[in-house]
């Protein structure tokens, strides 16, 4: 049973006194005494008694909070864990940097010392002070990015329960995209590859090399640190692939691309042109280069602007331009996404495929004239009626088949009438016109029933309905009624129909 007590001490002048802080004596999971400082409180000290008693209950059984021991440790020192974790696992150093350092700043900004200091809502404030104080959303993204990977980690590694900030959300970057990238048309991507073949030396890059780098970059979508690190033995010019290996590619996974016509015409001739390679050797030394003031000066070289409305172009614009181009020759997304060797087809489509305005006008003249065919409603009182003499062109009925026009002629509904119809005249006469008695009707001599019960309904024809005009409708009962009606013709020449009809 855990205990409470307050220590004894000497004084100076030699006198013993009793400590203002009361200390807690108790025997852990393991079966080992400890005693621990408490409280000067005598009442908090008990409480902290009975759950040490408790949490050492439990832990005996097997029943005990795995993470105590990681709730104990100051965050800085899972940060260091974390660091090395990630340098195991072949992040690049600028990466770490970048993660490292973010973390840092909100764990500061904030005062989160321990693990159960941190509070997704004053990590939310934090983000949105960092866009109050003039920073773009992406910023602000990167910080919460960060801090999500390093407790995603510590997840992982069994050092906390849940992710506190797994549900946060990002900021929308579309609001306020500081740094826009635009796509270069195939016609702009020539004139770029032609002008720096024929250009000096910029950042240490002859022209040549420049030329060869625009085209794998322009026609395959890599990457400058995939580039860089290109070997002889990645192409396969017979092929026609080349190997991008994990070790350069971003997503550590080995990837086989198709190569262009182009593509191996060119870089077969520069390989001629360097003579003997060591295996070992990338071709094209531009991984330390600054890429993006090659860009810009083979640009101004081609008349072509750096910096438009529509964004601005660095040599990871090249990617973008490949993707676009991928769009505007009409490669469906889901082989777009295979060749850009993105995780998921929001990534290619949303970020990565720029169209212009030029290429949706194409697209839209592409569609045939849907108006073709098309006659306005005031011309449709001018086309042909469809009439019991002409073919229908509704249903399933054959050409041949011709279909009688419902019309009803009295109130009483047991009465129906078939007759060609006239928009020019409503006024059937007896020739045009056939009664028929419905089923379960009495037949009491055409007078009565047209008069109807007790001669107390109105007498009167009804109101012309295109639905029931309508052949589309009911084909199989008109077609019935119409064989009855032309057999019956035959025989009374006015075609009553007997009730059993």
């Amino acid at each position: 049973m855990a205990s409470i007590r307050r220590r004894n001490y000497r004084r100076p002048d030699g006198t013993r006194r009793k400590s203002l802080k009361w200390y807690v004596r108790y025997k852990d999971a393991g079966g080992v005494y400890r005693e621990i400082p408490g409280f000067r409180d005598k009442e908090a000290t008990k409480q902290l008694a009975s759950k040490l008693e408790r949490e050492a209950a439990l832990g005996q059984v097997g029943v005990c909070d795995p993470f105590v021991k990681h709730r104990q440790i100051p965050l800085s020192d899972h940060l260091k864990d974390f660091e090395r974790s990630q340098k195991g696992a072949g992040h690049s150093a600028k990466y770490i940097d970048n993660t490292c350092r973010h973390i840092v700043r909100l764990m500061n900004d904030l005062n989160f010392h321990y693990l159960d200091d941190v509070s997704s809502s004053r990590v939310q404030e934090f983000v949105g002070r960092i866009v109050e104080s003039g920073r773009s959303p992406a910023t602000a993204n990167n910080y919460l990015a960060a801090s999500q990977t390093f407790f995603n980690w510590a997840v992982r590694d069994g050092r906390m329960p849940v992710n506190p900030l797994l549900r946060l959300a990002k900021r929308n970057i579309e609001v306020d995209r500081r740094r826009k990238r635009r796509s270069l048309t195939v016609d702009e991507l020539s004139r770029l590859v032609v002008v720096a073949e024929r250009g000096p030396r910029v950042e240490g890059t002859d022209g040549t090399t420049r030329a060869v780098v625009y085209v794998l970059a322009g026609y395959l979508g890599l990457r400058k640190s995939e580039i860089g690190g290109l070997l002889p033995s990645d192409f396969d010019f017979d092929g026609g692939i080349v190997t991008v290996r994990a070790a350069v590619s971003k997503n550590k996974k080995q990837a086989q691309l198709p190569l262009h016509p182009v593509v191996i015409d060119r870089v077969r001739r520069y390989l001629n042109s360097m003579g003997p390679v060591q295996a070992s050797d990338p071709i094209f030394q531009i991984a330390w280069r600054n890429t993006a003031a090659m860009v810009r000066y083979d640009l101004q070289a081609a008349g072509l602007k750096f910096k438009t409305s529509s964004g601005r172009v660095d040599f990871h614009a090249l990617r973008v331009s490949f993707a676009s181009n991928l769009g505007r020759f009409g490669v469906p997304i889901q082989m777009a996404r295979e060749l850009m060797r993105h995780s998921t087809i929001e990534l290619t489509a949303k970020v990565y495929t720029k169209l212009e305005v030029n290429d949706l006008d194409q697209s839209i003249r592409r569609l045939p004239d849907l108006a073709s065919g098309y006659e306005p409603r005031s011309q449709i009182s001018q086309t042909p009626k469809v009439t019991c003499d002409e073919p229908s062109s509704f249903g399933s009925l054959s050409e041949t088949e011709k279909l009688p026009i419902l019309l009803p002629i009295s109130d009483d509904p047991s009465r129906l009438s078939m007759a060609k119809h006239d928009d020019d005249n409503e006024d059937l006469d007896s020739s045009q016109r056939i009664t028929l008695s419905g089923v379960g009707s009495n037949r009491r001599g055409d007078d009565d029933s047209r008069q109807g019960v007790g001669n107390n309904a109105p007498s009167r024809s009804r109101t012309y309905n295109r639905r029931i005009r309508s052949p589309a409708l009911y084909p199989v009962e008109l077609w019935v009624l119409e064989s009855r009606w032309e057999g019956n013709s035959q025989r009374s020449g006015h075609g009553d129909f007997d009730q059993t009809a």
